[in-house]
This record gives structure tokens, sequence and C-alpha cells, in this order.
């Protein structure tokens, strides 16, 4: 609640907190970056030198690395959406 001249107005705050149909919409959302990451990957050791090669990767890898965190940790916050090929 607060006053606006004199007139007070009532604000309703939606909360939003993290469930479980969230987390697994997220997730997918994830899996579908890290193949997005991996066809970049792919692509950039096709056709780049080595030396640009690793020069690039790393950037990827450390993007790949990220998104498998998060992943990680809305499974262990709601393990009933672990994909069976990671079980």
């Amino acid at each position: 609640m607060i006053t606006l001249n004199g007139k007070i107005i009532f604000l309703k705050i939606k909360v939003k907190i993290m469930n479980r149909d969230i987390a697994l919409r997220l997730d997918a959302m994830l899996m579908s970056q890290r193949g997005g990451l991996d066809m970049i990957a792919n692509f950039l050791k096709v056709n780049l030198s080595q030396e640009d090669y690793q020069k690039y990767i790393k950037h990827v890898a450390k993007s790949m690395t990220e998104t498998i965190d998060i992943s990680n940790d809305l499974h262990l916050r709601y393990p009933d959406i672990i994909p069976l090929e990671l079980k």
C-alpha cells in the first residue's frame, strides 16, 4: 500500500517462484541450447584452423558448462525431471 496525492493505492505484487513445471521447461530449453552449442563446436572444428578453433572453442565450452550447471541445480531441486538418459 502506498499513498499518492493523499489517496491510498493498493499494489498487487505477483511473487514468482520456481516450481517443477518451470524447472522442466527451463531444463528443456537448456538442453536445446546445448544442442546448438554442440553444432557450433562442430562447425568450428570443421571450418577453422586448429589455432582459431582453440581460440573460440573455449568460449563455447564455457557456455556449455554454464548450461550444465544450471540443469544440475534444477535436477537437485526436482530429481524427477532428470532425463532417463542421465539416470
